[in-house]
């Protein structure tokens, strides 16, 4: 295969991978071993099949903290005719001698990071609620639909966490027994009775294409679940039967006005709380008014993006370390 041919399956794999990279990174790195490997060949696959998913792995657990959970036969068909077949790779190959193309793939991987690197900058100068509203239309582009809802579940926790932590609330379990067993009678917590225990909350998970949303999870009986979206009746029926006990709140874009009439009704009279963007939008702005709460809030909002877009952080010094250029893919010399 001819290197343009090559180049062209290399630039639909990069066209096709979404924000984590995971086909893109592992062809960088197997083209990078090649040049340090002499034992492997690109034309024989089995010499580098299961390498390259190690050898992804080692990357993007440096670069995201995570590695692909995909099945192994989605993995594996990078390797397809279709994709990245050891013809393709071995024309690659021969062009990375002085590690460019590997060079231009991680270029392609900083560019579909750029617009929230960039963010990530803007977020150190926050102050303000017009601040905030800025980044939200920073992700108010097409491509960065699933991004924007990841944004808003940030932004709904850092909220969340900084008005418990400055809160002097505490939760009590009292009862006959100090203790809570659970399965087989092992005791799963043990509290003695009458003592007060701090706020906490937990995010679990991440936006799920199915629903579009997270859910909290807190250690006093609420759950809290996040929708960036309108809560209309069958959305809201598909959180009450995702999240089957404790108090509710859910925090969306807007409600429709079905759901707002019948709320008891469609909730079965379980206690339910709904929180708009614009009341979340009203209480971060009593946040940053705080001299108290404004430092706080912030630094949580920017550790929480942090964690959620973590390229934003480390892809540069990354980048850096391997003496790649940061700069537009462009048209290369290699091919």
């Amino acid at each position: 295969m001819n290197i343009a041919s090559a180049r062209a399956k290399l630039d639909h794999v990069i066209q096709l991978s979404r924000v984590e990279m995971y086909k893109p990174i592992q062809i960088a790195e197997t083209l990078r071993e090649f040049t340090l490997n002499k034992s492997i060949n690109p034309s024989k696959l089995e010499t580098y099949r299961n390498l390259s998913r190690d050898l992804r792995n080692r990357v993007t657990l440096e670069l995201i903290g995570k590695v692909s959970t995909s099945s192994m036969r989605f993995q594996d068909d990078l390797w397809n005719a279709s994709a990245m077949p050891p013809e393709a790779l071995s024309a690659l190959a021969t062009a990375n001698t002085k590690h460019e193309v590997e060079e231009y793939i991680y270029q392609h991987v900083y560019a579909k990071s750029a617009q929230m690197i960039e963010i990530r900058k803007v977020l150190d100068e926050v102050s303000s609620l017009s601040d905030i509203q800025n980044i939200f239309d920073l992700f108010n582009t097409p491509g960065l639909r699933s991004s924007a809802d990841r944004l808003f579940e940030v932004f709904a926790l850092s909220v969340l966490q900084t008005q418990i932590e400055k809160s002097d609330f505490t939760f009590t379990l009292s009862g006959t027994s100090n203790t809570v067993k659970g399965i087989s009678g092992k005791k799963l917590i043990s509290i003695a009775e009458g003592q007060g225990n701090d706020l906490e909350l937990a995010k679990m998970g991440h936006t799920n294409a199915a629903d579009a949303g997270l859910d909290i999870w807190t250690n006093f009986g609420v759950v809290v679940s996040v929708k960036n979206y309108n809560l209309d009746e069958e959305l809201f029926l598909k959180v009450l039967s995702d999240t089957p006990v404790g108090l509710l709140v859910v925090i969306c874009e807007t409600v429709s006005n079905d759901v707002e009439k019948n709320l008891l009704k469609l909730s079965n009279n379980r206690p339910v709380i709904l929180i708009t963007r614009n009341e979340l939008f009203t209480d971060a702005g009593q946040l940053l008014s705080s001299s108290d709460h404004s430092n706080v809030f912030v630094a949580k909002l920017i550790a929480f993006y942090d964690k959620e877009f973590p390229l934003t952080v480390t892809l540069e010094n990354f980048m850096n370390k391997r003496n790649y250029k940061i700069s537009s893919p462009g048209n290369p010399s290699w091919a």
